[in-house]
């Protein structure tokens, strides 16, 4: 056993070696500790109305889609400051993106500008339009709207084309933002 012994590390020396030889000049790598975060510094909520908001425009647009819209919704809730505003605010945020755009053939995506969007439509209410928060363009438009102590703006975003190519063709892509914070006080 003993030359068998000293074969075999014969034999493994160069590997070890090589093996060293390989690593050397890599950094170690250890895994990151487990960070906790303070109480101060999570993302607070941004209360039961709002994420009520946020929650059924997220459930509108998982109801009103079927597989062949290709549609990703995703939510969160988050601190910023909202438009037109001066100081960060709790808020949330649905996130919707149609891969194909709003197909013809689906009527409930149709809106007009004056009309509540459907993704608020359906989080019950009365919302009425804020026209300081009204912003068109080639590629997308945003609308503001409040009801009771909630503000929502719904951002939507597409291919406009390009006005100085004729040949362009523009993709038939999507995009909503709905995001909602608690307005408390100060013009509508």
């Amino acid at each position: 056993m003993g030359q068998h012994a000293d074969l075999m590390n014969s034999q493994l020396l160069p590997f070890g070696l090589i093996v060293l030889i390989a690593c050397e000049g890599q950094p170690h790598r250890v895994a990151a500790p487990a960070i906790r975060i303070p109480a101060s510094q999570a993302i607070p909520s941004p209360g039961a109305e709002v994420s009520a908001t946020c929650a059924a425009g997220a459930r509108w647009w998982q109801s009103a889609t079927t597989a062949a819209d290709s549609a990703r919704v995703t939510g969160l809730d988050t601190v910023l400051v909202p438009p037109l505003g001066s100081q960060p605010v709790p808020a949330c945020v649905v996130r919707t993106w149609l891969a194909h755009g709003l197909r013809d053939d689906r009527p409930q995506f149709r809106v007009s500008d004056d009309s509540v969007p459907p993704v608020l439509r359906h989080a019950g209410g009365e919302w009425r339009p804020l026209l300081r928060y009204v912003a068109d363009g080639p590629d997308g438009n945003l609308s503001g709207y409040q009801h009771a102590q909630v503000r929502c703006t719904v951002a939507q975003s597409w291919d406009g084309g390009d006005d100085s190519d004729s040949t362009y063709v523009a993709d038939e892509w999507y995009g909503q933002e709905l995001t909602c914070w608690a307005e408390r006080g100060g013009r509508p």
